[in-house]
C-alpha cells in the first residue's frame, strides 16, 4: 500500500467551536508526508522558533481535511485547541509517520552510497539510491558567500549546500539524474530522506576533513625525517 492511501482520522475531544454557535470542528484526517520543501519551510519560519508553533506547524503539513473541508487548518485555528485536542493532533501526525513509512528503510550502504526510504520520484521513475561526493567541502568563502544571499534563509543553505553533495541520484532500472541538485530538486524529497541524507553528508564531509589533515601530517612528518 503506498502512502498516498493511508490516513488516520482522529475525532478531537473538544474541537474547534463553530462559527455563530455552530458544531465544533473535530474530525482531522492525516494523509501526507512532509516534504523537504515543507521542512525548509518551517525551519526558516520565525514562528518555529517557539516549540509549540513548530510541532503544530509539521503536524499542519500531514492533514488534508479538517472537519468536512478538504483544507489544512490555519496555524491560528490549531492554536486556538485546547491542549488535550493539539495532544491528538500529535498522537495523529506521529501515528500517521508510522503508517506510512511502512517497511520502508533507509541504508547507508558505504561512505559515498545511500539508500533512501522514498527517494526522488521523477517522471514516475523513483531514484532512491544516492552518491555522495565533497563539492561542498572545495567551495571557497566567496562561494559559500554567494550561496547565503541567494538561500531565503539558514536551512534552505543547508539544503543547497547538500545539493552539491550529492553526486549522482540512481533508481532500480537504472537511469541517472547527475548531481549536484539544485533546491528545487532538494524539496521533493520526503523530510525523513532529507534528514538522512544531511546526516551521511555531514559524517563524510568530517571524513574529507580528516582525511587532509592526515595528509597535512604526513607531509610534515617527512619534512622532519628529510632534514634529519
Amino acid at each position: 500500500m503506498s502512502e498516498q492511501q493511508i490516513k488516520v482520522t482522529k475525532t478531537l475531544p473538544f474541537g474547534l467551536p463553530g462559527k455563530d454557535g455552530g458544531e465544533p470542528i473535530r474530525r482531522v484526517v492525516f494523509a501526507k508526508r512532509p516534504t523537504a520543501g515543507d521542512q525548509i519551510k518551517i525551519e526558516d519560519d520565525v514562528q518555529a522558533a517557539f516549540d509549540i508553533q513548530k510541532s503544530l506547524m509539521y503536524a499542519r503539513t500531514s492533514i488534508v481535511e479538517f472537519g468536512d473541508k478538504q483544507r489544512q487548518p490555519h496555524l491560528t485555528e490549531l492554536l486556538s485547541l485546547k491542549r488535550p485536542d493539539r495532544e491528538t493532533i500529535i498522537e495523529g501526525y506521529i501515528e500517521f509517520l508510522t503508517a506510512s513509512i511502512g517497511d520502508r528503510t533507509q541504508e547507508k550502504i558505504d561512505d559515498d552510497t545511500l539508500k533512501l526510504a522514498f527517494g526522488l520520484i521523477e517522471e514516475g521513475e523513483t531514484y532512491d539510491l544516492v552518491t555522495l561526493c565533497d563539492k561542498s567541502s572545495e567551495l571557497t568563502g566567496y562561494e559559500e558567500l554567494e550561496l547565503e544571499r541567494s538561500a531565503k534563509g539558514d536551512f534552505e543553505q543547508l539544503c543547497m549546500l547538500l545539493g552539491r553533495d550529492v553526486a549522482q541520484l540512481s533508481s532500480e532500472s537504472g537511469r541517472v539524474i547527475e548531481g549536484p541538485l539544485g533546491i528545487e530538486q532538494i524539496r521533493k524529497f520526503d523530510f525523513f530522506d532529507l534528514s538522512f541524507m544531511r546526516v551521511a553528508a555531514g559524517e563524510r564531509r568530517l571524513l574529507f576533513r580528516n582525511q587532509g589533515a592526515g595528509l597535512q601530517a604526513d607531509a610534515g612528518a617527512a619534512g622532519v625525517v628529510a632534514g634529519a
